[in-house]
């Protein structure tokens, strides 16, 4: 998600000029570093540096290998989303939500190709992804054009009806991603699909914050006696839970071949027996770091949720 700046102000609500630095910062390194490591792995993959054909062998391992391809394409969206598009004013707005909308639905692409399995893989099956795209353009210019056009003043109800379809797709994209994981790895997975779940959760006020608020932070009259601060805190555990979601597929697709999941049939459900991790100590840092995360990105997303749900409740009956 872009970030924005927000600071309080008596009178209501003011937005900085600039955003907040400290997660814009660390989101776009994180992202960055995400990126250049999975091309890093797929290189070395390639060249047989690591055990890794599941990542590069588009010919055996087609589910496994488009799949990451995918996944690689998820970071790219959201770099290009976040360094590419220097405002988000309401102009832009449906830019930077398309940008945001491949990469979701790569990650849709993902946990399809990868509940798929490798001897039942098929491009047929990946079909409904480019018709999911081409219904937001078209819903998109619908909202633009008809919505907008009528030469009304825009509204923050108005962001809110553009931005949606793009929030409900990214929270789908991440439960599917974790869940897919969750079913090739079993339990070895299971703190990455519970990260997934509370990136999903907290990425409604950030997008709320990014394409309802922030496009309006000129006009304090939209946003009298509301205050978002904490909104502002919300990036920062984004940033958070993509270091974690990182971390934690790195070291998985790193695994070598004894200690990866069956790969050629389809599967839909976790299985019964625990997938082994290649090292105890690897097992213990994944448990560990999710288990942190999942506890700081829970009680954050509670707390940040319930407080936007009540202001902009305050905010739609004016």
């Amino acid at each position: 998600m872009p970030e924005v700046g927000l600071s309080d102000s008596k009178g209501g609500i003011e937005m900085a000029s600039q955003p907040d630095l400290f997660a814009q910062g660390i989101n776009t390194a994180t992202v960055l570093v995400s990126l250049v490591g999975g091309l890093v792995l797929w290189i070395m993959a390639r060249f047989r540096v690591i055990e890794a054909d599941h990542l590069v062998d588009y010919r055996k391992e087609k589910a496994s290998s488009f799949a990451y391809l995918f996944w690689l394409t998820w970071w790219a969206s959201m770099f290009a989303a976040y360094r590419f598009v220097p405002t988000l004013a309401v102009d832009n707005q449906a830019y930077v939500l398309f940008i945001l909308d491949i990469g979701d639905v790569m990650l849709l692409g993902f946990a399809l190709c990868y509940c798929m399995g490798n001897e039942t893989f098929r491009w047929s099956r990946l079909s409904p992804l480019p018709l999911i795209l081409l219904g937001l353009v078209l819903y998109y210019l619908f909202v633009k054009g008809y919505v907008w056009g009528d030469g009304s003043k825009p509204q923050p109800l108005m962001s809110l009806w553009l931005a949606a379809p793009s929030a409900v797709l990214a929270n789908i994209a991440l439960v599917a991603f974790g869940w897919s994981m969750f079913v090739r790895w079993g339990a070895t997975a299971f703190p990455l699909l519970i990260i997934a779940v509370l990136y999903a959760l907290a990425q409604v006020p950030a997008y709320v914050a990014a394409f309802v608020v922030a496009p309006f932070r000129d006009d304090k009259n939209q946003f009298q006696g509301l205050t978002l601060t904490s909104l502002m805190n919300v990036f920062r555990y984004l940033a958070l839970a993509k270091f974690l979601i990182s971390c934690y597929c790195f070291l998985l697709f790193a695994n070598p071949r004894a200690h990866r999941p069956e790969m050629c049939a389809a599967s839909y459900w976790p299985p019964e027996k625990l997938v082994s991790v290649h090292r105890y100590a690897r097992r213990a840092l994944l448990w560990g770091l999710t288990t942190v995360g999942a506890i700081i990105l829970g009680a954050a997303a509670n707390e940040t949720v319930a407080k936007i749900l009540e202001r902009l409740s305050t905010l739609f009956q004016r």
